[in-house]
């Protein structure tokens, strides 16, 4: 092996279970039933991106509703977490999970275009996507949200993040994430800071704002920096040499057991796919 496309996603796969990462990321192996929280992700990711650019939060439930709207008839693995009730009414199906995730999109959406977008003076860059090469031609992949100018004049490198845990308040100063992209794009961009903008997946029934959306901006740790280079050098390190054992004490987690579980221990294929295409 000659190099190796590394990103923030492929480490933290890594890391949890090398053997994950070999499934995942060489036979390019996915879920033919996505869980819920990849594809919600993926299309609120879309109308915040709009909302960013255009500033126009219709055009931005649209880009959403759009997105959302391709995984209708999909099988989708759903948790209880994503059904609230209260959002449905009395001619939807009760047990109508993605329209209630539909409704969800939308209104949190409108809180970020009501609480976070008249703090951005000037939004500089959305979805950012580049790689930085090193000497042995390794490519380590940035992928984040956007690079705005904030309230108080400040260059920020945010990463938006839905979340249904609150963040500590040093979680930016502790972030491998936000290390590896401030440390690679600060010079570029003119960076003074990176933050996290911290969206709850819960909806207030009652209270007003619906979402209390937290912004955490910090600048990162050097000692956070250099733990993360050095994890990337040993992850990397660890894949040219071909480590790619399965850890145990992740084939079950908060969504229940691995995706590659019946495949790595059974050699059961059923219910994965292989895909084609690039996946970083």
């Amino acid at each position: 092996m000659c190099f190796v496309r590394m990103s923030h996603s492929a480490r933290e796969t890594y890391l949890t279970c090398p053997r994950k990462y070999f499934l995942h990321y060489f036979l390019k192996l996915r879920p033919i039933r996505p869980r819920s929280p990849l594809v919600f992700g993926s299309a609120i990711d879309e109308g915040l991106n709009c909302l960013l650019e255009t500033r126009d939060i219709e055009r931005a439930s649209m880009a959403f509703g759009e997105k959302w709207f391709s995984y209708r008839d999909k099988d989708v693995a759903y948790s209880k977490s994503d059904h609230d009730e209260f959002l449905l009414d009395n001619t939807d199906k009760p047990d109508d999970t993605w329209l209630s995730l539909s409704r969800r999109g939308i209104i949190l959406l409108q809180e970020y275009d009501r609480q976070i977008m008249p703090k951005i003076k000037e939004v500089i860059k959305v979805q950012l996507d580049q790689t930085a090469t090193n000497s042995m031609g390794d490519e380590l992949v940035i992928k984040t949200d956007c690079i705005v100018v904030w309230e108080d004049g400040r260059r920020i490198l945010f990463d938006n993040k839905t979340s249904s845990m609150k963040y500590t308040e040093d979680s930016v100063r502790i972030s491998p994430q936000l290390a590896i992209y401030y440390e690679t794009l600060k010079e570029e961009y003119n960076l003074d800071a990176c933050g996290y903008i911290i969206i709850p997946k819960k909806i207030n029934k009652i209270k007003e704002p619906r979402v209390k959306i937290e912004v955490i901006i910090d600048q990162v740790s050097q000692e956070t920096l250099n733990a993360t280079l050095e994890s990337y050098d040993e992850t990397l390190k660890n894949i040219k040499n071909a480590k790619f054992e399965c850890n145990k004490s992740s084939c079950k987690g908060i969504y229940g057991l691995c995706d590659f579980y019946k495949y790595c221990h059974q050699g059961d294929i059923t219910g994965l796919v292989e895909k084609k295409e690039k996946y970083y």
